[in-house]
Protein backbone atom coordinates (compact mmCIF):
# COMPACT_ATOMS: atom_id res chain seq x y z
CA UNK A 1 0.00 0.00 0.00
CA UNK A 2 1.37 3.42 -0.96
CA UNK A 3 0.69 5.98 1.75
CA UNK A 4 1.37 9.71 1.62
CA UNK A 5 1.69 12.13 4.52
CA UNK A 6 1.12 15.60 3.09
CA UNK A 7 1.87 18.68 5.16
CA UNK A 8 0.06 21.81 4.07
CA UNK A 9 0.56 25.39 5.09
CA UNK A 10 2.13 28.71 4.33
CA UNK A 11 5.40 29.85 5.92
CA UNK A 12 4.32 33.49 5.64
CA UNK A 13 1.34 33.03 7.95
CA UNK A 14 2.93 31.88 11.20
CA UNK A 15 0.96 28.98 12.66
CA UNK A 16 -0.55 28.15 9.27
CA UNK A 17 2.81 26.43 8.62
CA UNK A 18 2.31 23.90 11.43
CA UNK A 19 1.44 21.13 8.94
CA UNK A 20 4.76 21.73 7.17
CA UNK A 21 6.74 21.61 10.42
CA UNK A 22 5.00 18.40 11.56
CA UNK A 23 5.73 16.60 8.29
CA UNK A 24 9.35 17.83 8.27
CA UNK A 25 9.84 16.23 11.67
CA UNK A 26 7.97 13.01 10.83
CA UNK A 27 10.00 12.50 7.65
CA UNK A 28 13.13 12.14 9.84
CA UNK A 29 11.65 9.30 11.90
CA UNK A 30 13.06 5.89 10.85
CA UNK A 31 10.05 4.03 12.25
CA UNK A 32 7.89 5.76 9.61
CA UNK A 33 9.88 4.34 6.73
CA UNK A 34 7.39 3.23 4.12
CA UNK A 35 5.38 6.43 4.18
CA UNK A 36 6.06 9.08 1.55
CA UNK A 37 6.30 12.64 2.89
CA UNK A 38 5.49 15.74 0.87
CA UNK A 39 4.82 19.37 1.68
CA UNK A 40 2.67 21.84 -0.16
CA UNK A 41 2.54 25.57 0.34
CA UNK A 42 0.39 26.20 -2.70
CA UNK A 43 -2.54 23.81 -2.36
CA UNK A 44 -5.12 24.25 -5.07
CA UNK A 45 -5.50 22.03 -8.10
CA UNK A 46 -1.85 20.93 -7.89
CA UNK A 47 -2.96 18.70 -5.01
CA UNK A 48 -4.64 16.35 -7.48
CA UNK A 49 -1.22 15.57 -8.98
CA UNK A 50 0.37 15.16 -5.54
CA UNK A 51 -2.34 12.69 -4.45
CA UNK A 52 -2.29 10.65 -7.67
CA UNK A 53 -1.09 7.08 -7.35
CA UNK A 54 -1.51 6.71 -3.59
CA UNK A 55 -3.84 4.28 -1.84
CA UNK A 56 -4.01 6.34 1.35
CA UNK A 57 -3.22 9.99 2.12
CA UNK A 58 -2.96 11.75 5.46
CA UNK A 59 -3.25 15.48 5.04
CA UNK A 60 -1.81 17.48 7.95
CA UNK A 61 -3.10 21.04 8.01
CA UNK A 62 -4.27 23.65 10.47
CA UNK A 63 -7.81 24.62 11.33
CA UNK A 64 -8.72 27.91 13.02
CA UNK A 65 -9.92 27.39 16.58
CA UNK A 66 -9.85 29.28 19.84
CA UNK A 67 -6.62 29.54 21.79
CA UNK A 68 -7.76 27.02 24.42
CA UNK A 69 -7.56 24.25 21.80
CA UNK A 70 -4.19 25.20 20.26
CA UNK A 71 -2.40 22.01 19.24
CA UNK A 72 -5.43 19.73 19.38
CA UNK A 73 -5.42 17.15 16.57
CA UNK A 74 -8.73 16.14 15.04
CA UNK A 75 -9.14 13.28 12.60
CA UNK A 76 -11.56 14.21 9.83
CA UNK A 77 -12.81 12.56 6.70
CA UNK A 78 -13.12 14.57 3.47
CA UNK A 79 -16.92 14.62 3.86
CA UNK A 80 -16.54 16.48 7.18
CA UNK A 81 -14.67 19.42 5.68
CA UNK A 82 -17.73 21.29 4.48
CA UNK A 83 -18.74 21.91 8.09
CA UNK A 84 -15.33 22.95 9.35
CA UNK A 85 -13.70 26.39 9.36
CA UNK A 86 -10.91 24.79 7.32
CA UNK A 87 -12.94 25.62 4.20
CA UNK A 88 -11.85 29.23 4.76
CA UNK A 89 -8.53 28.26 3.26
CA UNK A 90 -5.50 30.47 2.78
CA UNK A 91 -4.62 28.32 -0.25
CA UNK A 92 -5.74 29.12 -3.81
CA UNK A 93 -8.52 26.56 -3.70
CA UNK A 94 -9.55 24.89 -0.51
CA UNK A 95 -9.12 21.20 0.05
CA UNK A 96 -12.89 20.50 -0.01
CA UNK A 97 -13.19 22.11 -3.45
CA UNK A 98 -10.18 20.25 -4.84
CA UNK A 99 -11.46 16.88 -3.60
CA UNK A 100 -14.95 17.60 -4.94
CA UNK A 101 -13.50 18.50 -8.33
CA UNK A 102 -11.45 15.29 -8.39
CA UNK A 103 -14.57 13.29 -7.63
CA UNK A 104 -16.63 15.14 -10.27
CA UNK A 105 -13.93 14.55 -12.89
CA UNK A 106 -13.70 10.89 -11.84
CA UNK A 107 -10.02 11.25 -10.97
CA UNK A 108 -8.88 8.30 -8.83
CA UNK A 109 -8.04 9.63 -5.39
CA UNK A 110 -6.63 7.80 -2.39
CA UNK A 111 -8.56 7.20 0.78
CA UNK A 112 -8.01 10.49 2.61
CA UNK A 113 -7.81 11.33 6.28
CA UNK A 114 -7.29 14.91 7.38
CA UNK A 115 -5.29 15.46 10.56
CA UNK A 116 -6.47 18.96 11.46
CA UNK A 117 -4.36 20.82 14.02
CA UNK A 118 -6.13 23.58 15.92
CA UNK A 119 -4.45 26.97 15.77
CA UNK A 120 -5.54 30.27 17.22
CA UNK A 121 -4.96 32.44 14.14
CA UNK A 122 -3.57 30.96 10.90
CA UNK A 123 -3.73 34.31 9.08
CA UNK A 124 -1.28 36.31 11.20
CA UNK A 125 1.59 37.38 8.97
CA UNK A 126 4.83 36.38 10.67
CA UNK A 127 7.78 34.14 10.03
CA UNK A 128 7.88 30.97 12.13
CA UNK A 129 5.40 29.42 14.53
CA UNK A 130 4.08 31.27 17.56
CA UNK A 131 5.70 30.51 20.92
CA UNK A 132 2.57 28.62 21.99
CA UNK A 133 2.65 26.43 18.88
CA UNK A 134 6.41 25.80 19.18
CA UNK A 135 5.84 24.51 22.72
CA UNK A 136 2.98 22.27 21.54
CA UNK A 137 4.79 20.96 18.44
CA UNK A 138 6.66 17.97 20.00
CA UNK A 139 3.47 16.49 21.47
CA UNK A 140 1.56 17.11 18.22
CA UNK A 141 4.30 15.32 16.24
CA UNK A 142 4.14 12.40 18.68
CA UNK A 143 0.35 12.19 18.38
CA UNK A 144 0.43 12.23 14.56
CA UNK A 145 3.25 9.65 14.61
CA UNK A 146 1.08 7.34 16.73
CA UNK A 147 -1.87 7.80 14.36
CA UNK A 148 0.32 6.81 11.41
CA UNK A 149 1.87 3.80 13.13
CA UNK A 150 -1.49 2.55 14.40
CA UNK A 151 -3.18 2.92 11.02
CA UNK A 152 -0.30 1.13 9.28
CA UNK A 153 -0.68 -1.82 11.66
CA UNK A 154 -4.40 -2.07 10.87
CA UNK A 155 -4.02 -1.73 7.10
CA UNK A 156 -3.29 -4.90 5.13
CA UNK A 157 -0.58 -4.69 2.47
CA UNK A 158 -1.68 -4.94 -1.15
Amino acid sequence: MRALVLGMGNDLFGDDAVGLRIVEELARRPELKGFDFEMSESGGLALLDVLAGYDKAYIVDCVPDDSENTGRVRRLGPDELCCQPMTLSSHYAGLPEVLALGKTLDIPLPKIEILAVSVDDPFWIMEGLSAKMRRALPSIVDEVREILLTSRERTPEK
